[in-house]
């Protein structure tokens, strides 16, 4: 795949993702004069670093989805294909079946059949596709004109989840049975590549893809009848990159980097509880500005040098928004301020603490780290009982 290396290199798979975001979880142009969807409009504006730097009704990501699109296949196939769904079909969501949720608005994705319903049945088995194949990694299949694709697309085998066939619009275009048998070989082995197909590279630590499959998961999510508890599993975050045997060892290391540090509810049980929970002695802390009316929080920024800690120091976490949107579940919007644009590799690490000392993982994180924007679902029982605790790893890649 070295031909595709070399155009990654001008095309940062960082940027990707950031398309990928907006193609996925930003509404369309004219959503944004619509007086019927103000109050959402708001909200997801409070949570996209995109277009909450104004309108996007002139340059938005959608209508240029949308024109890509248009390319992907000739217009005379965009018009055919009704009746039931088949193996092999390409088919998109229903445009009606956007969603908004958690403040984001989903997109209905392009899908592959994978096996239609019996007559009588209902339900279509599908794997998710995506555009750009700069975002293609192990396991997903990658349709280019070389194989025999009108257009290049990445087919995510691993991505599967079943639909009503009610809920697709018509047929596209159709995968080859070589092509299929291919699909198929890699949602039981990501590593089954057929020698002609193209092999996408391996993912690296803190990969964009990475991220870009926790996306991908959450609009299966939205579209989806069936739980994902087990993809969210298989994508959870990278171990942390330190060193350290035990917690003793790295709460020791800290206390060398700055006296005082202290863990006021005594010893975290785990690695990666020992850095958020830490806390800086007072004369750490720098004096709030006579001006500051903005919510905001003190974070601990630590700089990770071949898995040791090279330095430690609170930085400002601006919080955004934080709203309990059901029962149990708690969403915090932020920024983290004095981000560098060099070349660490970040890492957020969020922590919800309960007024009795309970010690919540998040749910979910999404997490922009050329922006410093996050946000971070709990699953907690009293949003005003509590409160949100982080540290930022930033990893040197030079040795």
């Amino acid at each position: 795949m070295k031909e595709r290396t070399e155009k990654n290199v001008m095309y940062s798979r960082k940027l990707a993702l950031r398309l990928a975001r907006q193609y996925r979880t930003c509404p369309p142009a004219e959503f944004w004069n619509d007086p019927s969807v103000r109050e959402q409009l708001a909200q997801h504006k409070e949570l996209c670093p995109y277009c909450s730097a104004g309108s996007v009704s002139d340059e938005n990501p959608w209508a240029a989805f949308g024109k890509e699109l248009a390319t992907l296949f000739p217009e005379p196939k965009v018009r055919s294909g009704g009746g039931r769904p088949q193996p092999g079909q390409l088919r998109f969501v229903r445009r009606e079946l956007a969603a908004w949720r958690d403040g984001l608005y989903y997109n209905p994705p392009l899908v592959l059949v994978l096996d239609a319903a019996t007559v009588g049945a209902d339900d279509v088995l599908m794997a998710q596709t995506y555009h750009d194949i700069c975002l293609a990694a192990p396991g997903d299949f990658v349709l280019t004109e070389r194989n025999g694709a009108l257009k290049e697309l990445l087919v995510e085998c691993w991505n599967t989840y079943t639909l009503e066939a009610a809920n697709l619009g018509p047929s596209v275009a159709s995968l080859s049975q070589e092509q299929m048998d291919a699909v198929k070989a890699l949602g039981s082995d990501p590593n089954a590549y057929p020698a002609w197909a193209l092999r996408p590279l391996p993912l690296t630590k803190q990969d964009p893809r990475t991220y870009f499959r926790r996306l991908e998961v959450e609009v299966g999510y939205t579209f989806s009848a069936r739980a994902v508890g087990e993809l969210v599993a298989a994508l959870e975050a990278a171990p942390l990159p330190l060193h350290y045997p035990s917690v003793a060892d790295l709460m020791a290391a800290v206390r060398q980097i700055i006296s005082g540090v202290t863990w006021p509810m005594g010893p975290p049980k785990k690695l990666e509880q020992v850095l958020p929970l830490a806390r800086f002695p007072v004369e750490r802390l720098p004096l709030a500005a006579k001006d500051e009316h903005e919510a905001y929080i003190w974070a601990k920024r630590v700089e990770v040098r071949q898995g040791r800690i090279a330095s430690l120091r609170p930085v400002r976490v601006r919080i955004l928004d934080r709203r309990f949107e059901r029962a149990g579940r708690l969403v915090v919007s932020g920024r983290v301020e004095e981000l560098s644009n060099d070349s660490t590799e970040k890492t957020l690490v969020c922590l919800w603490v309960t007024v009795e000392g309970q010690i919540r993982a998040p749910e979910g994180l999404d997490w922009d780290e050329a922006t410093g924007y996050f946000a971070v679902v709990f699953d907690v029982d009293d949003p005003a009982a509590g409160r949100l605790e982080i540290a930022l790893l930033c990893e040197s890649t030079e040795g």
